[in-house]
């Protein structure tokens, strides 16, 4: 879920919480979160604001300055006065790899999620019959791409089903290797 704000020329954007208020029941409303108490556990909101005010966010991802806009949003974005907030629910993307084959494991601490998002699995079976887990974590550049690009959950979920896909193939030779050292 995408939000955008305007500060107009002699406003204060940060004295007003209206545009906070409305955020918040937005969010509510657009099914972003579990609601089933059985899935409420999945909810873990990731936001982000856009432009990253934090300095390296252009050699990451696409600079905001590039993206679709017009000319007058872009210099509003440069002058402060135009914001996005990028918000994500990482259970429904952790249920869409799931939906794909894929086993997921979401961050139980804050701790753990600064390691990796998620950490994406598939059981792969060696030529000698032994069954391995072939893992792929460090999803955060990907995952902040998708955010800071505007892009879609199918994006970042090919990606990963792709990551996961070539993981899969090469630990049959990564096993191979192991052994002869």
């Amino acid at each position: 879920m995408f939000a955008a704000f305007y500060e107009r020329p002699g406003e204060k954007l940060s004295g007003s919480q209206a545009w906070l208020d409305g955020l918040s029941g937005d969010l509510t409303s657009s099914g972003i979160l579990w609601t089933d108490p059985a899935d409420i556990w999945r909810n873990s909101l990731t936001i982000r604001y856009i432009p990253d005010h934090r300095g390296d966010g252009p050699h990451r991802y696409m600079p905001y300055f590039l993206y679709p806009l017009p000319r007058w949003a872009v210099r509003d974005i440069l002058r402060g006065r135009l914001g996005f907030i990028a918000m994500l629910n990482l259970g429904r993307l952790a249920a869409e790899i799931e939906a794909r084959g894929l086993t997921v494991e979401m961050p139980r601490s804050g701790a753990e999620y600064l390691q990796t998002p998620l950490w994406v699995s598939r059981v792969v079976e060696l030529p000698d019959g032994t069954l391995m887990r072939a893992g792929i974590g460090g999803l955060h550049l990907h995952l902040m791409e998708m955010l800071m690009e505007g892009q879609s959950l199918d994006y970042f979920v090919d990606m990963v089903v792709a990551m996961a896909d070539a993981a899969a193939e090469h630990a049959p030779m990564l096993a191979v290797e192991q052994a002869d050292d």
